[in-house]
């Protein structure tokens, strides 16, 4: 029971505001597209005791690289922590980002010398150093391949910036002055956090405000028993695929059982794969934020993401797994495994559920393209990343969503206007993939189509295109959605298919990559699916005439 649960859910919405304006200064302050464009970045605050009280709705996959944060902190420095210190951290094995791209910095906040809170934020920087540009080649074989690691270390010490350390960690990466650019931003970012969090300290006083942040975590925490215990008990397994471990070879399993007893929720990923060979192992931040969101969506998407429900689940990953490597190995591209676990823990729980509740399958993917190389008319070198939505998995009552992502990543869509602003390519194609949906009673969304042409020579692209085996599963009936494909030159004698996971792949001016990303599952058996709704599809351009009379038997009027 809330001692003052009006005054909790008023505070607890004031930092969620706080947070907010955190991620909306990184946005603002960044140079790189990837961040002041798609918004490859969030924020949290966490009670300066260590757990996380406020998460706004910005990446899910960045939870794992923010919620540990102070833990660390307060673990490696005590109490030689001060007004004015930031510090910064990249490493996944000693719980810090999920991969290197993404730099952490962490802000201690007090009030009237207590430590009170630590403003949080990350961001993805689209090179920082490793063998390829970019840093998130799917087939590398070593972290130290991926860039460079940065334990934590404190960046800032009572107000003053450690240049000589900003300088290493630039220098490391192939635009050392964007980089310092974004770092500064990040930190400029946090200290929005700090005037709000003052006033908030000052107006409940430190005593009073730590009680009520202890009521919000115990809400969370009560709300997620509560949520489980009206589950049936018993244990659910379900698994889900990657192509490959990034160096080829056979389907990698991610699998994980539901075991439910009473308030209590274990998600054993016994039966999973090996530890990929390639850059797709997912660390312990990593799997726990996908455990947490998959369970947060499925059962109550408006309960407020703090640890106190965290403390409701358990976690069971072998050593030496995809889901729990061993220090050393390659996690560049874990969000697709990230995406593959949550895909397996919601086909877990939809056992569990009764079937109005029940989804079919997204894309689960994070399909990409990442070109680099020289631009002839900035006369820089270049590294450009971009990720694509795809179908989202119909629902019971509702079709699945066209062309959006899901699960873990939340980016925003790059403007083509600012693509080619910005580097030699040109954007040809960009729409809906037709008879991508898997069919049923209620479809699947639709995956995305991307064709761009590179305009200079000495360009290369690396694949991230997961997905091309299987699409996403149906349910009751429904059908799957259409794999992933892509390929270079697509329509023309010189179409050739391209892996989906390769790094610098060559192209030559003029050449076009194209992707397209899966579709998402369907709900129902097709032949439930009302006419009108079938010819409402071919003539909206979801579906063709073909796949209306294959699929669903039905022939649309001409008219």
């Amino acid at each position: 029971m809330l001692r003052d649960p009006i005054t909790a859910e008023v505070v607890s919405n004031y930092l969620l505001s706080v947070a907010d304006q955190v991620n909306e200064t990184i946005v603002r302050c960044s140079f790189n597209p990837n961040i002041k464009e798609r918004r490859d970045c969030s924020a949290v605050l966490l009670d300066g005791r260590g757990p996380v009280v406020a998460q706004p709705e910005h990446n899910p996959a960045h939870l794992g690289s923010l919620m540990y944060m102070g833990e660390e902190v307060l673990q490696k420095y005590g109490d030689a922590v001060y007004p004015g210190d930031v510090f910064i951290h990249n490493d996944p094995y000693t719980r810090g980002s999920s991969h290197l791209n993404d730099f952490t910095l962490i802000t201690p906040i007090f009030h009237q010398g207590e430590l009170m809170f630590f403003a949080v934020n990350t961001a993805h920087h689209v090179d920082v150093g490793g063998r390829v540009p970019g840093s998130t080649a799917p087939d590398s074989q070593s972290l130290f391949e991926e860039g460079i690691q940065i334990p934590l270390v404190r960046l800032m010490h009572k107000g003053k910036l450690n240049q000589d350390l900003l300088q290493v960690i630039c220098w490391n990466c192939r635009d050392p002055a964007e980089r310092e650019a974004d770092i500064k931003g990040q930190i400029a970012a946090n200290e929005i956090a700090r005037e709000p969090l003052e006033r908030l300290c000052a107006r409940y006083g430190n005593a009073r405000l730590r009680t009520i942040l202890d009521d919000i975590l115990a809400y969370s925490r009560q709300r997620a028993y509560q949520i489980i215990q009206e589950l049936p008990d018993g244990r659910y397994t379900a698994t889900s695929y990657l192509d490959d471990d990034g160096l080829g070879g056979a389907p990698v399993p991610i699998t994980v059982t539901a075991c439910i007893e009473g308030h209590r929720l274990t998600f054993d990923f016994t039966g999973s794969g090996p530890q990929a060979r390639g850059a797709f192992n997912a660390s312990e931040t990593i799997l726990k934020a996908s455990v947490y969101w998959a369970f947060k969506a499925m059962l109550d998407p408006d309960m407020p993401a703090t640890s106190g429900f965290f403390d409701a689940l358990t976690i069971v990953a072998p050593e030496g797994s995809i889901v729990n490597p061993r220090p050393g190995a390659a996690v560049g591209v874990r969000v697709d495994t990230a995406q593959k676990i949550a895909d397996a823990v919601i086909r877990a729980l939809n056992q569990a559920l009764p079937p109005e509740r029940r989804v079919a399958g997204s894309h689960a993917v994070n399909s990409g393209l990442i070109f680099s190389g020289y631009d002839p008319f900035r006369q820089r070198s270049f590294a450009f990343i971009e990720t694509f939505g795809g179908g989202g998995g119909a629902r019971a009552g509702k079709d699945g969503l066209d062309g959006i992502h899901v699960y873990m990543v939340n980016p925003s869509n790059l403007p083509i206007e600012v693509l080619e602003r910005e580097y030699p390519l040109r954007v040809e194609r960009y729409g809906l993939v037709v008879d991508s949906c898997g069919p049923g009673q209620f479809r699947g969304g639709l995956g995305i189509r991307r064709d761009v042409r590179v305009l200079a020579d000495e360009i290369f692209v690396t694949t991230r295109s997961e997905s091309q085996r299987q699409g996403a599963w149906g349910i009751e009936g429904g059908g799957s959605g259409r794999p992933a494909y892509t390929c270079k030159n697509p329509g023309t004698p010189q179409e050739e298919r391209l892996p989906g996971k390769r790094s610098q792949i060559p192209l030559r001016k003029g050449d076009v990559v194209s992707l397209q990303t899966p579709g998402g599952g369907g709900v129902g058996l097709p032949v439930h699916r009302k006419p009108e709704q079938v010819w409402n599809d071919v003539l909206d351009g979801i579906i063709s005439p073909a796949f209306a009379q294959t699929v669903y038997g039905i022939s649309p009027p001409l008219s």
